[in-house]
């Protein structure tokens, strides 16, 4: 039986809290799943070959033409990332950029349900690669974007290794799940936030994002 749900990490860092937002999430959709973490795997950007176009196959060599009948098989996906340097991070870009593969003569990835987390630690730069992330996924793939999560705090373990102190709701995605919050809900720079100061968060989602 294929799976239902396909999470995706952009992050390399272990146990991040990319990944761990994505596993809440696939925990409370209660469906078959699937964790991959990008660093994991061999995925290169784009060689722009065209070798696709006829027949939506990507011919490069490497781990993603079996990654992509995985996610043509999963009936959603729930694609995280964080950013570094104010912009997406390089394993979520490559991705993106080989889904390309998918649209040509049929765009195979048209209707399919997709939900997005971001973690970050630039309010301006998730703004920014939120909505890019957003346009490529609605209006160049064609996926049904049915949810949207930001959260301050790119790796586990507080500031200094980038913690996370506050959740920024954008658009919930449509299921339960809890959110691991550390320290103040401020969004304040402070200083790392022991276990004491973290607590779990229980969210109910509203409606699908239009």
């Amino acid at each position: 039986m294929s799976i239902e749900v396909l999470g995706i990490s952009g992050s390399p860092i272990e146990n991040s809290n990319t990944d761990r937002l994505i596993q809440a999430v696939l925990d409370a959709t209660e469906l078959e799943f699937e964790f991959v973490k990008l660093s994991q795997i061999n995925i290169r950007p784009c060689l722009a070959c065209k070798q696709c176009v006829p027949d939506n196959i990507c011919k490069v060599k490497d781990d993603f033409p079996e990654l992509a009948e995985r996610i043509k098989k999963a009936k959603a996906l729930i694609i995280g990332a964080y950013i570094p340097y104010k912009q997406i991070d390089g394993f979520t870009k490559a991705l993106l950029e080989r889904f390309w593969s998918l649209r040509h003569v049929n765009n195979l990835l048209r209707g399919k349900l997709c939900a997005t987390v971001l973690t970050y630690l630039s309010p301006d730069a998730a703004d920014n690669v939120n909505q890019s992330l957003a346009t490529e996924l609605k209006e160049m793939e064609r996926m049904e974007l049915i949810g949207r999560r930001e959260f301050i705090g790119t790796i586990a373990g507080g500031m200094a290794a980038g913690g996370a102190y506050h959740e920024k709701i954008q658009t919930p995605i449509v299921g339960r799940h809890d959110v691991i919050v550390c320290g103040s809900t401020g969004g304040q720079r402070q200083n790392p936030p022991t276990p004491a100061q973290c607590q779990t968060v229980t969210e109910i989602a509203l409606e699908p994002e239009r």
